[in-house]
């Protein structure tokens, strides 16, 4: 009987905290652009009205890379929003905003068509 009490006791607590709102912490994700690759998308984050991004191009990057910055609403398809070029051995960062919340994501390509040799790294964040 004494069991049987304390566990409907201790499913009743577990309920308890699984209906407590937790706080979220803020949303994150980054993407690498390897020498051997001609672009790369990171995954999306969201949903939220603006975006801090942030690129570093290494001093042996053999060009300049350009550093997309992505939005989509829900249901609809990506737009690019903000293009940054950032040279070899520099950084850059910016924060991106839009009226409505939505996904975002980031894209890092070498300048110049069909090129590589670029090691670059990226993070967005809200």
């Amino acid at each position: 009987m004494k069991k049987s009490l304390a566990r409907r006791i201790a499913l009743l607590v577990l309920m308890a905290l699984l209906m407590v709102p937790t706080v979220a912490s803020a949303a994150s994700v980054g993407v690498t652009l390897y020498p051997t690759q001609y672009y790369v998308y990171s995954g999306a984050i969201g949903l939220s009205t603006f975006v801090d991004n942030s690129y570093t191009n290494a001093s042996s990057s053999a060009r300049d890379v350009y550093c997309y910055t992505e939005y989509s609403k829900p249901g609809q398809l990506w737009t690019r929003v903000r293009t940054q070029t950032v040279a070899p051995g520099n950084s850059s960062g910016v924060r991106v905003s839009q009226s409505t919340a939505g996904s975002w994501r980031m894209n890092l390509n070498p300048v110049g068509s069909s090129t590589r040799d670029c090691y670059c790294w990226g993070t967005l964040r809200y």
